[in-house]
């Protein structure tokens, strides 16, 4: 059953298959593999509070690039608010999708380049190309279908700000906007211990 009104797709735990909110008849299900190298303390269904909101992890779309992988979690607050909850490198972060701005704002994007996003600068940190992308749990329907993209992290110099814009062509992009958080401070319950661990 859905809890997020922003989600459209939700991963079969057992099976794999990702369900949508409507099916057309005789359409296939659509299947998705398991998650990859999982040592994250996170996992469907792990709770949180930030600043007086709680929220709960709902899925996650875990993406593999050239250089690492990256882990964003599709999170539901206590005012039912949807954002994404980030894990790599032993990074946390909170985030969410802002408009897209003009494409044009990321065509001579080059590590140390400044890129202006909302009213507020933030520099390149790293382009790559994603490899594949896996999903579990609950998430909107459109990330189950892009494949092949450049993603941009970018980094607001002298705060925690961040910044993440995955590229699908030239007119069509996705852009998020957050800060990193300190791991203590998300106050994370119902985690995965190490055994559970794959």
């Amino acid at each position: 059953m859905f809890k997020s009104v922003a989600a459209t797709a939700l991963v079969c735990p057992r099976c794999q298959s990702v369900n949508r909110r409507a099916v057309l008849d005789g359409s296939q299900l659509q299947k998705t593999e398991l998650v990859k190298e999982d040592l994250s303390i996170i996992r469907v269904g792990t709770t949180g509070q930030y600043q007086g909101m709680t929220f709960e992890v709902l899925g996650r779309i875990q993406h593999f690039f050239s250089e690492g992988y990256r882990n964003h979690w599709f999170i539901l607050t206590g005012k039912g608010e949807e954002l994404w909850l980030g894990e790599w490198a032993g990074n946390f972060s909170l985030f969410k999708e802002m408009p897209a701005p003009n494409p044009k704002v990321f065509n001579k994007a080059t590590p140390g380049s400044i890129i202006q996003l909302a009213d507020i600068s933030f520099q390149v940190e790293v382009l790559d190309q994603e490899r594949a992308t896996f999903i579990e749990g609950e998430i909107p329907d459109s990330y189950t279908h892009e494949h092949k993209y450049i993603s941009i992290e970018l980094l607001q110099p002298d705060t925690f700000g961040l910044a993440i814009a995955n590229i699908y062509s030239p007119n069509r992009q996705q852009v998020y906007v957050g800060q990193y958080q300190y791991l203590e401070d998300l106050q994370l319950q119902n985690l995965r211990a190490h055994h559970e661990w794959i």
